[in-house]
């Protein structure tokens, strides 16, 4: 039921990854069953596995979705933060483009046509975020690091919650 972008982004992302998701929690819950030894996992150290996650999180980026922003959700921080980016806290269309603007700009987008000022009134947290690690030229990579960072939260949540439990 979906279409342009979407479907495509199902059929080459979502469903794939769904496939994989599924085949591995299928092969756990057998070995689980079969009383499969995991104690090999307590051996993994958390950081190791935030810096997998980081690397193929940043592999993605470029490989499954090669450097764009397909939604309003990813690219109207980004145009904040290039906003930001310029020490403004909106941007100025110029005159001879102003009768446009509307037309130019998302829904997201606050816009008054008789200033030419432009900001994005979405995620202006996350655009702060990707103007910050723009300054090293990771501005693409903070959803990335986002991702490796809630690995390190969830394993300290795991062992404050289950303090006596090594596998935690």
């Amino acid at each position: 039921a979906t279409s342009g972008m979407s479907r495509y982004i199902y059929l080459k992302v979502d469903f794939p990854a769904f496939i994989v998701s599924a085949v591995a929690l299928l092969a756990v819950s057998l070995a689980a069953r079969k009383g499969g030894d995991f104690a090999w996992l307590e051996r993994i150290p958390v950081g190791l596995v935030a810096f997998c996650t980081l690397v193929m999180s940043m592999i993605g980026t470029h490989a499954v979705y090669l450097g764009y922003a397909f939604s309003p959700d990813e690219w109207m921080p980004r145009l904040q933060a290039e906003i930001f980016a310029q020490g403004a806290l909106a941007g100025n269309v110029p005159p001879e483009w102003r009768e446009y603007g509307r037309a130019m700009y998302h829904g997201f987008a606050h816009y008054d046509p008789e200033t030419g000022a432009v900001a994005s009134s979405y995620r202006p947290g996350m655009a702060a975020l990707i103007a910050l690690f723009d300054l090293a030229g990771l501005g693409l990579y903070v959803s990335a690091f986002m991702t490796a960072g809630s690995v390190l939260l969830t394993a300290s949540l795991a062992r404050a919650l289950w303090a006596d439990s090594r596998s935690a």
